[in-house]
């Protein structure tokens, strides 16, 4: 597996694959929309242009878009599957982060072929998805989805700005962050020099919970991502000032 960061991909969309690199076997996999951990996102024409280079380089593309219901604009993000010469892609999508990890149910699309292939795999691995989430997924997709991402939404977006300032108020002063445009993530930077697995362990003592940034990459040890979806509103202000508190005693 080869990572590659946004930030490079986006800085070099134009020549993404060294050309001296061999690529056969490779899949180039991405969280196009509201990524993860980072909440980055390409736009329409950096979309556009992974996937020409995958197709010149023989590369399927796995979209996941797992977090693109969660998009707060009212313009929705376009997915790759939708571009022109999006033959190679395939398109996934869940209910695990807007309704129920529980109930175990994605979708993908792709090519007939591709989907047949997947289909006998996931047979003989494990005989199928049980067929009474499936009967779920499918009523509640078709009747009440719409109407629970809106409220969805609008939730998260409240919680968002509640913890932006929270933010503001306790960690402005250890480092920075960017407002998401969806999702419940929020990618923090630190300015200063601080000990994450440190911080990690002693804000679980005060049962705070962050993610370390190298869980996503190591080279990320000065980051770390914030998740607003469980907390109560109540508590955010209060979380962060301990956090605040550790930080300071922690960073001397």
């Amino acid at each position: 597996m080869i990572p590659l960061s946004i930030n490079n991909i986006k800085k070099n969309i134009n020549n993404i694959f060294k050309i001296s690199s061999d690529y056969k076997n490779s899949i180039f996999y991405c969280i196009p929309t509201l990524h993860n951990s980072t909440q980055n996102t390409y736009t329409k024409k950096e979309k556009q242009k992974i996937i020409n280079q995958c197709q010149k380089n023989g590369i399927p593309i796995v979209e996941d878009s797992i977090y693109s219901d969660l998009w707060f604009n009212t313009e929705k993000q376009v997915p790759m599957k939708s571009l022109k010469n999006s033959d190679n892609v395939l398109y996934l999508g869940s209910l695990s982060k807007t309704v129920s990890p529980g109930l175990r149910i994605g979708w993908i699309v792709a090519d007939k072929n591709v989907i047949r292939h997947l289909s006998d795999l996931k047979m003989q691995n494990d005989y199928g998805a049980s067929s009474i989430p499936q009967h779920i997924a499918t009523k509640w997709l078709n009747t009440y989805h719409e109407k629970h991402i809106d409220k969805l939404k609008v939730e998260l977006e409240t919680r968002k700005h509640i913890f932006i300032e929270a933010l503001k108020e306790h960690l402005s002063m250890y480092g920075s962050w960017s407002g998401p445009s969806g999702s419940f993530y929020i990618w923090f930077k630190f300015s200063i020099s601080v000990n994450v697995k440190t911080l990690f362990n002693e804000a679980i003592k005060v049962n705070i919970l962050i993610q370390p940034g190298e869980i996503y990459d190591l080279n990320y040890k000065n980051y770390i991502r914030f998740s607003y979806s469980y907390i109560d509103k109540s508590d955010i202000d209060r979380s962060l000032k301990k956090l605040s508190n550790i930080i300071n005693r922690i960073s001397i």
